[in-house]
């Protein structure tokens, strides 16, 4: 899979910290504080949280960084999940933990899916708030819509899958972390763009 020049050179700066995702923070204030972000989108009272690295100057048009966390989680925990704030600081790139609608058929905060007929109705939902986001992030800090990418633990991981095959016009890599893609995802991706992976997964994960 060929990867476009303008994606992977922070990528890949930035896979080190995946392969050591579960370092732990406290969720800090001053210099190492994000912002809680409301979003309204279709209707729903969504939010994210913002992480900018310090002495962000819109003007220098930044990649940026989703994380997606594990099922039953929230953005906060996110932030414990994958602490991508110091890296940000120093290698100048947006941090954004996105936060899952409640899915009602499991009773929690779980990305959407949709294996062919099995589903908890949230995928659309999720697809179209990710879309939300990245317009959110673009127009209010000059992001940079070519160097968007997505990371996700677990059920997060899940649906960072689901992105590379729905969303390859928005999101240019992925790095999933502790779950494989759905094989209703595999045998049905209609990626219009090629989108660089960074895969990993324990030797001793008996499910991923």
């Amino acid at each position: 899979m060929s990867i476009p020049s303008a994606v992977h050179p922070l990528f890949l700066r930035i896979t080190p910290l995946l392969v050591a995702f579960m370092t732990i923070a406290s969720i800090g204030s001053g210099a190492w504080a994000q912002t809680s972000v409301s979003l309204n989108v279709d209707g729903l009272n969504r939010r994210y949280l913002l992480y900018l690295p310090s002495g962000h100057d819109p003007s220098e048009n930044l990649p940026v960084m989703m994380w997606f966390h594990g099922g039953g989680g929230n953005a906060d925990g996110g932030v414990f999940e994958a602490d991508f704030r110091s890296l940000a600081n120093s290698e100048r790139f947006i941090v954004i933990y996105a936060e899952a609608w409640p899915d009602v058929l499991e009773g929690c905060r779980c990305w959407g899916y949709d294996l062919g007929g099995e589903t908890n109705g949230n995928l659309e939902i999720d697809l179209a708030y990710t879309s939300a986001v990245i317009d959110d992030v673009v127009a209010d800090h000059n992001a940079d819509r070519r160097r968007i990418y997505a990371g996700g633990y677990s059920m997060g991981a899940s649906f960072v899958w689901d992105l590379a095959c729905m969303r390859s016009d928005e999101i240019a890599a992925i790095g999933p972390v502790a779950a494989s893609m759905y094989r209703y995802t595999y045998e049905n991706c209609g990626a219009g763009l090629p989108t660089a992976v960074c895969h990993i997964l324990g030797t001793n994960d008996f499910y991923a």
